[in-house]
């Protein structure tokens, strides 16, 4: 093979490296966010009064997106429906499902218990809701599964206590979580499970331009060769 060649053969593999990653970012994100939701890029820290700390804004991050669970997950809601107390009993989401996993905290700034904030929102995908997590003892379990693997999560004492005011809920259609919390001392998380996610329409079209172009540009060469 000539030198001119493998150079663009290098520059065409190139070029699709840069289309598939710019589609994989359009669509790694919730199609849709309200209230005091605030998506931001997955942190270095994620414990407990650590820079997500905030009165206002309600922090909510990416942590994986197609992964084939290695192992069954535990979570606590699956069902649509509005709750104000904790599970019963947990459900199970089976190994080789393919998922994309985000986390949600609300954690007021400072040690201070009478700082009581409200935070209200919600959040909307464009994938089915598999589950929600809320307790410690599932979010220990989860977080070396589908926690961001850059992110340092809190080992334990992580929980959302359901009951007056704290309340959330998983739509009818299973695409949106919406949720109504008051915290102040220890964050409230909610992590949440969602069905591996799939290209926006303007992804795909991202996706065909970059295809065309690169095929036009293959075009040109042979037939300045030619």
């Amino acid at each position: 093979m000539s030198r001119s060649a493998a150079l663009s053969r290098g520059r065409t593999l190139a070029v699709i490296l840069l289309v598939l990653a710019a589609v994989g970012r359009a669509h790694a994100t919730p199609i849709g966010v309200t209230g005091a939701v605030t998506v931001i890029a997955p942190p270095a820290d994620a414990r407990f009064n650590s820079v997500l700390e905030s009165n206002t804004a309600a922090p909510f991050f990416t942590e994986v997106t197609h992964l084939v669970l290695p192992v069954n997950l535990t979570v606590d809601f699956t069902a649509p429906g509005t709750y104000s107390s904790n599970p019963v009993s947990t459900s199970t989401i089976s190994a080789g499902t393919d998922v994309d996993s985000y986390y949600l905290v609300t954690d007021p700034v400072g040690a201070d218990a009478a700082n009581n904030r409200t935070f209200v929102g919600s959040i909307t995908f464009n994938t089915d809701i598999l589950g929600a997590i809320v307790l410690d003892p599932e979010f220990a379990a989860s977080n070396g599964v589908v926690g961001h693997p850059g992110t340092l999560y809190s080992p334990s004492g992580v929980a959302l206590e359901l009951g007056a005011p704290d309340t959330f809920s998983i739509s009818a259609d299973r695409r949106t979580l919406s949720f109504n919390m008051t915290s102040n001392v220890a964050a409230d998380n909610i992590r949440i499970i969602t069905a591996a996610s799939v290209p926006e329409p303007a992804s795909m079209l991202l996706l065909g331009t970059g295809l065309v172009g690169i095929g036009a540009r293959r075009w040109r060469n042979r037939r300045q060769r030619s």
